[in-house]
């Protein structure tokens, strides 16, 4: 999340330099600075936010110990590993 506020601040910078200046080359780079900041600020926002709602991609031995276990317990006692 940090990386979407300096970002921000990186795009409202640019957008000022195009307000602040007087010539048509500062006014340009401020505007193509502001402009690419805030795209990256967006992206960063939305990784940010997908990284934060998705879940870990392996399982810790403890929870694979605990879907083996109801997974026996779902099958029911004297049922052995299926055959293929």
């Amino acid at each position: 999340m940090r990386a979407f506020w300096l970002f921000a601040v990186f795009s409202l910078c640019g957008f000022l330099i195009a307000l602040l200046s007087h010539s048509p080359g500062w006014m340009g780079l401020g505007l193509a600075l502001g402009f690419v900041f805030a795209l990256v600020a967006v992206i960063a926002l939305a990784g940010s936010r997908i990284g934060d709602s998705s879940r870990q991609e392996m399982l810790s031995d403890a929870e694979l110990e605990h879907l083996r276990a109801s997974i026996r317990a779902e099958r029911g006692p004297g049922a052995g590993s299926p055959r293929p």
